[in-house]
């Protein structure tokens, strides 16, 4: 479909807007474009798929730079979240110091055993919310190689990986049983046409992240947005 009256709202230039799109990028600028209601194509009555394309998707949180076959995607981790695991992270070592790990008299090396693995964990949790707090992520697709990069704090990140052989991403939904009942996190997976699933983005609270992660890649790489088994939503 030609939409003769959308151009871009950073370069001017008249675009085409693709069909089954509500963004897409501009092809002169790089500059992302969202297609107006009246302006996107209406459902194929005989493909329920498409209706995962038309969600609208928030951008707001995220920088994006795209310079001819380069994109670059980036965004903050969640810092309202970092906040309130600091403090309880703080409140849970400060619990075991003082009624683990303080002088017990007799025997308090026992005490002191049994608290090393909570304290351990509290740790853990303190690292967890510094990550949160000062932490972004960023995606760098170039030359071929898709890269993904976790800091300024060390972060685990999956390897490389060569876009050609990409076939299809998808967001997980990973179940978690617990105490008091099931939790939730979501990953952006990528299907590799010679290797296993390779899991690009995990431990999100929401779907949101990874479905604008795959929008935005998908779009870039020219991928056919599929329905994957076991994909959520």
């Amino acid at each position: 479909m030609i939409a003769t009256a959308l151009t871009c709202p950073q370069c001017s230039a008249s675009l085409e807007v693709p069909e089954e799109r509500t963004q897409f990028f501009c092809k002169y600028c790089g500059a992302t474009v969202v297609v107006p209601e009246s302006m996107r194509s209406a459902p194929r009555s005989d493909d329920a798929e498409p209706e995962r394309l038309r969600r609208p998707l928030d951008l707001s949180r995220f920088t994006i730079d795209k310079q001819g076959d380069t994109l670059a995607v980036s965004w903050n981790w969640s810092r309202a979240g970092g906040v309130f695991l600091l403090l309880f992270s703080l409140f849970w070592c400060g619990f075991i110091s003082v009624f683990f790990l303080a002088p017990t008299g007799d025997g308090e090396w026992i005490f002191k055993l049994f608290a090393l693995p909570f304290l351990a964990i509290g740790i853990g949790m303190l690292y967890a919310a510094a990550g949160l707090l000062v932490n972004r992520t960023e995606i760098l697709v170039h030359d071929g190689v898709l890269e993904i990069w976790h800091g300024p704090l060390p972060w685990k990140k999956p390897p490389a990986v060569e876009t050609k052989n990409v076939s299809q991403l998808f967001v997980f939904e990973r179940v978690k049983q617990g105490k008091y009942g099931p939790s939730y996190t979501y990953e952006l997976q990528a299907l590799q046409a010679d290797g296993p699933v390779l899991v690009l983005l995990s431990g999100e609270q929401t779907p949101d992240t990874c479905r604008a992660v795959e929008r935005l890649l998908e779009t870039h790489l020219g991928i056919e947005d599929r329905r994957v088994e076991d994909e959520h939503g």
